[in-house]
């Protein structure tokens, strides 16, 4: 799980609600705006998902400054828990301190004069840093990264809303629906006007188009390091969109017919996973060129991969 699903699921947990359907999206969404591009597997509205599913509603609140930090009254939150989003670079125990800038989702349980209480639940820290170091990474947000702020996030009761009831064979073709290209509305309405998105299979080819343009044509090496890291993060997310879509049908709708989608689906994760792996390993060795090859090879394997599960799916579950 990427830091914010670790994070979300650590309050969830505190609700005392049943939040696993949340994480069994599986969809392929690639996201391109004018200097970069993202791939996601989830395409509905994290908002919306938590409102019908767990009557709960997901705040927000932008950092702008120290005032707002400073100033936070803990006792007041209903379930006892804060998100907030920071740079790695002031995170003494991180392994990016005072080397990399990279966004990152830590929980936040309180603080004193001195120390902050906090949870990170990637890097598995859980203990007492500096307050100076929180605040610091805070606002290393605010102005390392163009366009984006940090954010404090929690969640909160929604009264009298009626909680919809999931229904298996409406997510798994969802799902399917997202993997192969078909798509609602609904999972396209947050789509930002200067932004280009693909869905399903046909964001594959473009997004390894993407993938090794800018592996190629990235002439710093400290920028290169970053951004294969957040690359390297993105497809781990999408490694475990796949296992978690694999667990759901192994758990929840189990069918001898539906086997071999299973294996499929858990061969795409370890595929993702792979790529991922492979990214990250390129960023030590020293014949470059070399790894890209491997890395251009390793995405068309994967997008075999990806046609696979959708062919296998095509009329066990839907069309």
């Amino acid at each position: 799980m990427s830091c914010f699903q670790l994070v979300i699921s650590s309050l969830l947990k505190k609700t005392k609600k049943k939040f696993q359907y949340i994480w069994f999206e599986s969809g392929t969404k690639l996201i391109i705006d004018k200097n970069n591009f993202r791939i996601t597997p989830y395409f509905k509205d994290f908002n919306k998902l938590v409102e019908e599913q767990l009557n709960l509603k997901f705040n927000k609140i932008r950092i702008e400054n120290l005032n707002l930090l400073e100033n936070i009254d803990f006792n007041t939150k209903e379930y006892k828990g804060l998100g907030i989003k920071v740079d790695t670079h002031e995170l003494p125990y991180c392994m990016y301190y005072k080397d990399q800038h990279n966004i990152h989702m830590i929980e936040l349980i309180n603080y004193n004069s001195e120390y902050a209480n906090i949870i990170d639940h990637y890097y598995q820290f859980k203990g007492e840093i500096k307050k100076e170091h929180l605040f610091n990474a805070a606002i290393s947000v605010n102005k390392h990264f163009e366009n984006d702020c940090s954010e404090l996030f929690w969640f909160e009761s929604i009264d009298n809303k009626t909680i919809k009831t999931i229904n298996f064979e409406e997510l798994l073709m969802s799902n399917y629906q997202m993997l192969r290209g078909n798509f609602n509305k609904e999972y396209n309405e947050n789509v930002k006007k200067d932004n280009i998105e693909y869905i399903g299979l046909e964001a594959l080819q473009i997004f390894k188009n993407e993938v090794m343009c800018q592996l190629k044509n990235y002439n710093e090496i400290k920028l290169i390091n970053q951004m294969m890291d957040k690359l390297s993060l993105m497809i781990k997310d999408m490694s475990n969109s796949r296992r978690l879509f694999r667990d759901l049908i192994y758990f929840h709708y189990s069918k001898p017919e539906l086997k071999s989608l299973e294996d499929e689906l858990l061969e795409a994760s370890i595929m993702w996973n792979i790529l991922s792996n492979l990214i990250l390993l390129t960023r030590i060795k020293s014949n470059y060129n070399y790894m890209l090859d491997r890395i251009e090879s390793r995405i068309n394997l994967l997008i075999e991969q990806e046609h696979k599960v959708v062919n296998l799916f095509n009329g066990k579950i839907g069309t």
